[in-house]
């Protein structure tokens, strides 16, 4: 299991932050929500993809849970950005751990 750097960690909590906005925003509007979905999928499928290639598939239960919030709150929350910030901290975390054992 890899560490996931500063830069990356910081792009990658960008792009969530950007489409948590951007979904908000065409909450707020109510115009785009078409598109407003397909933004969400579109990220969250990138940022699974990533979170899965970093740390594993137990590395998607904090962005899982994370989206769960978003869709729960239809969107006013930053769910997406708070799931991969957890995720982030676990990863690394866990390969922390491991350059102990």
């Amino acid at each position: 299991m890899s560490k996931i750097s500063l830069p990356e960690g910081i792009m990658m909590v960008l792009i969530a932050a950007f489409s948590d906005g951007a979904e908000a925003l065409v909450s707020l509007t109510g115009f785009g929500i078409i598109i407003g979905e397909m933004i969400n999928i579109a990220v969250a499928l990138v940022l699974g993809f990533w979170l899965f290639m970093k740390g594993g598939i137990g590395s998607l239960r904090g962005f899982g849970i994370g989206a769960g919030i978003d869709f729960l709150s239809g969107s006013f929350l930053p769910g997406k950005t708070g799931g991969v910030i957890a995720s982030i901290i676990k990863i690394n975390r866990e390969a922390a751990d491991e350059l102990e054992e």
